[in-house]
């Protein structure tokens, strides 16, 4: 049975941002767009919003060490820091990543190692990192990259 929408507990700010992706998994009082249960994977759009929150926490942060520390944890995500120092390649998993400072380049390459893809990773975007491929982070520029990912754990 459908739901009336007329007499839905819809909040008056809900109704300029309905949309999954938009919305990252908050409820929006619309059924057909209700969050996934918590057993399910997160979006990408909640990996993307988690990842652009720890790049603004980060930005102004002081040096970071190398390493992956966990900046932050969800229900099913984390987010991740990522160091990459001048002229090294890290993997990335699959997700959303977000370059903090910085210069760098995606490399993505077929699961059998063939090269697919290189492309700058511009400061201020991010980018969905998906499943059928492997995906590395290339620093470009004479200082350490910083980035943050968001992924499904």
């Amino acid at each position: 049975m459908a739901t009336d929408v007329t007499t839905a507990a819809v909040r008056s700010d809900d109704l300029a941002t309905i949309g999954d992706i938009v919305l990252a998994g908050r409820p929006s009082g619309y059924e057909r767009l209700c969050p996934c249960p918590a057993a399910a994977r997160p979006t990408y759009g909640l990996l993307a919003e988690a990842a652009e929150r720890a790049a603004a926490a980060l930005s102004g942060a002081g040096e970071l060490g190398t390493g992956h520390p966990v900046v932050l944890r969800g229900d099913g995500w984390e987010v991740r820091a990522l160091v990459v120092p001048s002229d090294q390649v890290v993997a990335v998993p699959p997700g959303a990543l977000r370059i903090v400072s910085g210069r760098g380049h995606l490399i993505a390459s077929s699961l059998d190692g063939r090269l697919l893809d290189i492309r700058a990773a511009a400061r201020g975007r991010t980018r969905v990192l998906g499943s059928g491929r492997r995906h590395e982070l290339l620093n470009a520029g004479a200082e350490p990259a910083v980035a943050v990912y968001a992924r499904s754990r």
